[in-house]
Parts: structure tokens; sequence; C-alpha cells
């Protein structure tokens, strides 16, 4: 007698009676072969040691696969458990190692980037080519589950709040932040809404800063992501989105920095600053109205701007400028590496640009349509005023970076065995004539530590060369060793999160210039046995060990400090005297 339901013989063969379309398992029509039907697994699925794979679209579903489906509700329950966390209490912070970072630790380990990727981003390929609906979803489940929880962080405000609120310690965020927020949760397809890029590198910024153990397991995926949209966002250039894709190369040069990547970091710096002279963000404002001429049959390909929709934009690009130009002054300096701004009188690469107001000024309409500018770097360095309406804590830092910079390339140009040249003193009287000015006028304002940092490090870059001869240059660099102390005491740096990576080296500077005072104290009285400490080697001493008790707290947070071990400095003084 005929079944009306197919089934497997009893000898494993599969009848040839043709089975009702549509009735097939899902494992036997992808596969293209012919399926009997039977249940709870085919003959083929059987036959093929496939029977956990065997499913139908009637909503049948193997004991197996409900399993598995438990399996896929309990993983992604756990992810909104871990996405939806609530920020620390005030004072409950924890403080992360970067050498127990796991974005950090793969970065420095000089393991690719991208490796995370295959992890990360192509587990929605595995997905749809899964053996079976439900099988595929736990193994994109088992491997996106860091991925699906970034989804989810990315709609959560804590992460922003938290880069928000340590901003201003960077002094490296140039867009309007109101309108940032006001456009974060648009779809993609708003004309108005973000590069994602941008948004994921925010996020990653605040993970770096909540400093939550729970929170940094996700720091390579975020890494990762927003290296990855970052090859895409340059779709619709130039646009004011493309003012964005700079804010998100200053930010992850910034975050790489801070981690010591330093060759990484400073691609992105040097990309950063092809965009801005690309499109022509140092000529804003300019009173140069007329482009130079090509000489040769191949004219550049010119890639301006629109014009400003309002007075925000422009000053989003103002100051999108300046902050590239500051991070390049200092790692140029820092690396030992050529600046990628350069700064050529009359020529093309000139800054002309005005130096940057806060926003809040800008939006105010404080920058009159009239204003123009000319050689801007060259008039200040030449030590001429000019027009600000505001001194902005991005400009009093740029101007420190600029001489910062100046000085570590005038006096690396210089050796014992050179003849002091008329050309050379005199840049370097003028050099210690701005420094001094800058100092003057930031003692007398409310000044970002970070400035005071910068400029007082330019004026011991600056007169280090000359200390072993000079009463009057180890002074200054004194001076300026003291004064950094001052502020750092001043400051309230135990509160701060987050320090400018130039901050290690120019702590470590400080550090050399007062062992190298103790040195010079102690010369003086060589020749006596057992001398007693005079009051000037014993304030020289407290301050050097205040200065490496400083390093070592921030060393568990800061790759940059990690790099100058306290022993280190104090075997160098010991040594040394």
């Amino acid at each position: 007698m005929t079944s009306s339901s197919p089934s497997a013989s009893s000898n494993g063969r599969v009848p040839t009676t043709t089975l009702q379309r549509g009735r097939a398992c899902l494992s036997c029509r992808r596969r293209k072969i012919r399926c009997d039907g039977a249940r709870p697994a085919c003959g083929s699925c059987r036959r093929y040691d496939r029977a956990d794979d065997c499913e139908y679209d009637d909503g049948y579903m193997s004991p197996h696969m409900l399993q598995l489906q438990e399996t896929v509700s309990r993983l992604e329950a756990r992810v909104q458990e871990i996405a939806f966390q609530d920020p620390p209490e005030a004072g409950s912070q924890i403080l992360l190692s970067h050498r127990k970072h796991p974005s950090l630790r793969s970065l420095r380990s000089g393991s690719n980037v991208q490796s995370s990727v295959g992890f990360f981003f192509t587990c929605g390929i595995k997905h749809s080519r899964s053996r079976s609906p439900v099988a595929g979803s736990v193994h994109g489940v088992v491997c996106m589950f860091s991925a699906v929880a970034i989804d989810l962080m990315l709609n959560h405000h804590s992460r922003v709040d938290a880069y928000f609120r340590h901003n201003k310690i960077q002094n490296s965020w140039f867009l309007h932040e109101g309108r940032f927020r006001g456009n974060l949760y648009l779809p993609t397809d708003n004309i108005a809404s973000l590069v994602p890029t941008l948004v994921t590198t925010v996020h990653l910024w605040g993970v770096r800063l909540l400093g939550r153990e729970d929170l940094d397991m996700h720091a390579t995926a975020l890494l990762s992501r927003a290296l990855i949209q970052l090859g895409d966002a340059l779709y619709d250039m130039p646009s004011q989105r493309t003012v964005q894709v700079i804010q998100t190369h200053v930010l992850l040069a910034l975050y790489l920095y801070d981690a010591a990547c330093f060759l990484d970091a400073r691609t992105h710096t040097a990309a950063a600053a092809s965009l801005v002279l690309r499109l022509g963000l140092h000529k804003i404002r300019s009173t140069s109205q007329s482009t130079l001429r090509p000489f040769t049959y191949v004219e550049p390909i010119a890639s301006l701007m629109p014009p400003p929709r309002d007075a925000v934009e422009e000053g989003e690009r103002i100051a999108a400028f300046w902050a590239v130009f500051k991070q390049d002054r200092i790692s140029a300096a820092i690396l030992g590496l050529p600046v990628a701004v350069s700064d050529i009188e009359g020529t093309d690469t000139q800054v002309d640009t005005p130096w940057p107001m806060t926003i809040e000024l800008y939006e105010e309409g404080m920058l009159a349509a009239g204003i123009r500018s000319g050689g801007t770097l060259k008039t200040f360095l030449s030590g001429l005023s000019s027009n600000v309406v505001q001194d902005s804590s991005l400009a009093q830092t740029c101007k420190a970076a600029a001489l910062f910079e100046r000085a570590t390339r005038l006096v690396n140009g210089w050796t014992p065995d050179l003849p002091m040249s008329d050309e050379f003193y005199a840049e370097y009287v003028s050099l210690s004539a701005r420094i001094d000015e800058q100092k003057d006028q930031r003692a007398m304002g409310d000044t970002p530590y970070k400035t005071l940092c910068v400029l007082n490090g330019a004026s011991i870059q600056l007169h280090t060369v000359f200390a072993a001869q000079s009463e009057d240059a180890r002074d200054k660099c004194l001076d300026a060793a003291f004064a950094i102390i001052q502020a750092s005491t001043l400051s309230r740096l135990q509160d701060i999160k987050f320090l400018c990576p130039a901050t290690g080296t120019i702590w470590a500077a400080v550090c050399r210039v007062l062992i190298n005072g103790i040195i010079s104290v102690r010369s003086m009285y060589a020749d006596t046995p057992m001398p007693s400490l005079t009051r000037r080697e014993t304030e020289l001493v407290g301050m050097l060990e205040q200065m490496v008790s400083l390093m070592a707290s921030f060393a568990p947070i800061s790759a940059i400090m990690s790099m100058y071990p306290s022993n280190w400095l104090l075997e160098s003084w010991l040594t040394g005297v």
C-alpha cells in the first residue's frame, strides 16, 4: 500500500516518489538534491550525516534546532545586558593599564589592525552561508558577540557624554558640539547625518575615558570598525562632511599617540594634513586672491570646498586647520620628523588662515565678513601683533606648538663644533623673545595646562643646547622646569584621566633639567669631603622626586609615561651625581 507521505525505505534508499513542490527540507533545497520529506530527518540528510541540519520551513524544528535557538536567545540577552550597563558612579572609576588594554595590546604587539576584521566583520558572510538559519545564527552570534554589542553601544549616550566631559583637556575637538549631538542619530540617508567613522571614534574615546573594564573589551572592535569606515568616508568629498573626516583623523591619531603607536598615529596626522591643504583650509580669509600658475603643462587638480553655509561651518573649517597644525607641529618635534603643514612665504603653502576663536564666537558672528588675513604664522613668529578677537585655548596651544617645533628644529641643526653663525644666533634670540612674550601673556590669563607645558617645553628645547656653557641658558631651563611643576600642582592633575601624549616627553625633559641642576650644584663643592646638602640642592631633589612620583602615578593609564619608569629616572640622577 502506498503511503500518502513519502518516507525512506527500509534499506536506506530514497524512493522515486516525487515529493510535492515546496515540501523538501531546506538543506536539500540549497544543495539541489532529491528529498524524500521524511521527518525528523530526510534520507539524504541521514545518508550524508547531516541529520542535525535537516529542517523544514513549515514551522517544524528538530530538537537540535530548538536547542540552538535557545542558545541564540541567551547570547542576545547577554549582549543587551553588557551594552546597556549604566556608567559607574563618580569616584568609582577604574584606571586600566594601557598594557592590559585589548586594542592597544594588539597594536603594540605589531599585529595588523585589520586582522580583527576577519573576526568581527566577516561574520555576516559566514552567517549567510551557514548550513541552516538557526545554526548560522549561533555561529553569527558567537562570532559577532562583540560587534553586536558595539552596535548597541553606539546608541547609548554614556560614551559620548564621557568624551565631551574630557575633550577640553585634549583640545582637539573643533566641531560644533550641539550640532554633532543633534545629528548623532539621524538615518544615514539624511543629508545632515554624520560620517559613521566619526561616531565610532567618539565612542572609542568614550570607552578610553570611562576606564571601565567591561567596556574596554570592545575597544578592539571599535578601533577596527572606525578604520574600516574611514576608508569609505570620502565618497562625497569635498563637502562639510569632509571636515568630519578630518576630525576623525585627529582623534584617531591622538588615540594612537596615547597608545605609543607613534608611526600609526603619524600616518593619521599626515592624512589630516593632506586634507586641510588639499581643501585650501590654510587659505581661509586669505588676503592673496590669486593662485600661482604652474610653469608646466601639468596643472594641479582643484579640489576646493564649497562655500560654508553659515558662520559656524566657516569656524569649524578654521579650527580644523589649526587643530591639524597643532598636532602636526608637536608630533613632528617629538618624533624628529619634518612637518606636514609647511609655511613657505610667498607660495601656496603659506598659512593665511586667521587664528581660531571659540565656536561660540563664530556662532555669535564675531568674525566679520570683511576680515582678511595673510602670513598668520610668519606674523606671529616675527613678533608682530595680529587682529584676534579673542585668543582661544586652541589658538594658545597652536602658538605654543609652533614655538616648540621651531625651537626643536633650530637646535637640532646646531652642533658644538660648528661656529655660531649670525643667522643662527638671530633666530635663537628671536625665538627666545617670542617664548618669553607668550609665557608673560599666559601667566595673566586662564591658560590650559597643555599650553603651559608645551610652551615651557619649547624654552627647555631652545636653551638646553647652551645650558652646559651658559649660566643664563641653564637658568632659563630651570625656570621653565619650575613653571611646569608649579602648573602641574595647580592643575589638579590627579582628577584627569587623559594627558596630551607630549606631556610625558616634556616631563621627562623636566627631570633631565633637574638632574643636570643637581649635578651643577654638587660640582661647586666636589673637592669637599662629605658636603652637607645645600638649600638649592634640597629644593632640586624634592622637585625631582615630585616629578618622578607624578609620572609614576600616570604610568598605569599612559603608555608615554610608562616609557619613563621612575626607577630609571632616579638611577639616572644618582649615577650622574
